[in-house]
């Protein structure tokens, strides 16, 4: 404790918490002048130190003799250009854990620390990486590791093409929350500003939080990545089936396709295509009560504003016209749709596909092969597709009559009114299949 006092902390009689455990004690220190550790330090075991969660630090002219010091390169490469610290500027340390030396922080966190005037978090002790990447963009994160000086890395709870994402405490707010972080790559980083966008948009016209759609809290940059902070969820629906059997019953799919259709339908209105729908982007808020929330908007576009041809959905929710590469529409978030609540009673996917062809073979023993009108549609849009001539010539070769894999024998002895829901939305033509809107009218929802 005297190395503390000699170096002039600012402490008082606080509350500590000791290892996250609800101990509080007081203990009567002496107050001394605050000279500069400002927030550039190693953090070392708090329960020990005794500096309080809101003890102020202030900066003063020493902050030049810490930079150069500590060679830190007080420009760094960073777009838009950050701020220098002033000497008159406040820098305070909100963490729980107190400072011990300046000789274990990388020169990352150098520069980063010369720029921060605010800390929530520093891990006592942790491992430093000659960079913070992988060779394939995706941030290194670690349990016990920060975020942004803010956020405790508690776990990784999921990974993508985008990304990676962790569970988090977050020390300023005291709640864990769920940070996407993308890969490092422009790509990616478009991505990851339209996500926040779209979920940014959506989010405010959701003011009585009964969309379903997952809300997302704040979007910053760390070390090159873009990050979206996002309310926290449990299990997705992957898993859900999983644990029940591999099947669910139908009231069970009927509570949950309800919510989704109402997501569906908030977006759908606001001319939003969501893109990815299928049972790892379906999570729970309230597994107890079937409270789902949708996420993942990364794919999503604005109607008539995506990539015409481009890869989207996953296969097993693919719609045919993703594939024939046509027109795409809010129809392709319903045939995702029927293929997710099919999985839902049967445990297993409704088209299992290992390539495009053979997802429209799938489809075809299942639904039949597409109507003439469909097909002309298909033919005219193959002047500037020459890859549906293939298609075609697949079409033509199969027989119009589903075979006994129709949708009728896998979902045997089951709700007709639930078989005709399905029927509805795993329809070849898009302009046929039925709506969000329509689906929340449809005998089998609407009796809830």
């Amino acid at each position: 404790m005297n190395h503390l006092i000699e170096e002039g902390v600012d402490i008082e009689n606080k509350d500590i918490n000791i290892e996250n455990a609800n101990i509080n004690e007081k203990k009567p220190m002496r107050k001394r002048t605050c000279s500069l550790i400002a927030s550039h330090f190693v953090i070392s075991d708090y329960k020990t130190k005794g500096l309080s969660k809101n003890s102020s630090i202030e900066n003063s002219s020493d902050v030049n003799i810490f930079i150069a010091n500590n060679k830190i390169d007080s420009t760094p490469n960073i777009s838009p250009k950050p701020k220098i610290l002033k000497p008159e500027t406040n820098i305070s340390c909100f963490s729980k854990i107190s400072p011990m030396s300046l000789k274990q922080l990388s020169a990352t966190e150098k520069r980063e620390l010369a720029l921060c005037n605010k800390i929530y978090y520093f891990p006592i002790t942790r491992k430093i990486l000659p960079k913070y990447y992988d060779k394939d963009g995706n941030y290194i994160g670690t349990p016990k590791d920060h975020i942004c000086y803010r956020y405790e890395i508690i776990k990784k709870i999921g990974s993508g093409s985008f990304g990676q994402v962790f569970k988090c405490f977050d020390h300023k707010a005291n709640n864990f929350v769920a940070i996407k972080i993308l890969k490092r790559h422009f790509q990616f980083r478009k991505i990851g500003n339209d996500e926040a966008k779209l979920l940014g948009f959506l989010n405010s016209l959701d003011q009585s939080n009964s969309k379903y759609i997952i809300k997302i809290q704040k979007r910053f940059d760390f070390r090159g990545h873009v990050c979206l902070s996002q309310e926290l969820l449990g299990d997705n629906l992957y898993q859900f089936i999983q644990s029940n059997n591999g099947k669910l019953n139908l009231n069970t799919i009927k509570i949950i396709t309800k919510q989704l259709l109402i997501a569906l339908n908030h977006i759908h209105d606001n001319m939003i295509i969501h893109c990815d729908l299928k049972p790892e982007n379906i999570l729970f808020k309230n597994q107890e009560n079937l409270d789902i929330k949708l996420i993942d908007f990364g794919s999503s576009c604005k109607i008539n504003e995506g990539a015409f041809g481009a890869y989207m959905q996953s296969r097993y929710y693919r719609a045919p016209e993703v594939v024939l590469r046509l027109n795409l529409y809010t129809a392709i978030d319903m045939w995702s749709l029927g293929c997710v609540i099919v999985e839902l009673h049967t445990g297993l996917p409704l088209f299992p596909a290992r390539d495009q062809n053979d997802l429209l073979n799938l489809i075809m023993c299942t639904i039949g092969t597409p109507s003439a009108e469909f097909l002309r549609k298909v033919k005219d849009e193959s002047k500037c597709f020459a890859g549906n001539k293939e298609f075609l010539e697949l079409f033509e070769r199969r027989n119009k009559k589903p075979t006994s894999k129709c949708i009728e024998n896998i979902l045997d002895n089951c709700d007709e009114e639930f078989v005709d829901f399905v029927k509805k939305c795993i329809v070849w033509d898009p302009e046929l299949r039925i709506t969000a809107k329509e689906g929340l009218y449809h005998s089998w929802i609407s009796r809830i």
